[in-house]
């Protein structure tokens, strides 16, 4: 969220507006579109990727959407339902 300000001859809060972060800009991917992803089941970065039917291109959202990853695992035990049979580095070379 970010706080919007306006600034007369004082300061003075207008409101919040919700801020949209975006994870991928070549494909467009928001963090709320790879959040989803995440609840629905996905639960690799390989995994993610081939969810929205496209491979990396520049790959610098690789490791943020990797963190992504990791703390899905963390906060909602993914890690007890999902199983990767392919190490995440080599499923994602291989794309």
């Amino acid at each position: 969220m970010t706080l919007i300000l306006n600034c007369s001859n004082h300061w003075s809060i207008i409101g919040w507006v919700q801020t949209i972060m975006y994870v991928c800009i070549c494909h467009g991917f928001t963090e709320k579109k790879v959040k989803q992803a995440l609840t629905d089941g996905v639960c690799s970065a390989a995994g993610f990727f081939t969810c929205m039917g496209c491979k990396p291109q520049c790959g610098k959202c690789v490791p943020y959407v990797r963190q992504m990853v990791t703390d899905h695992r963390n906060t909602l035990a993914c890690a007890n339902t999902c199983s990767a049979s392919v190490p995440e580095e080599a499923a994602i070379a291989a794309e």
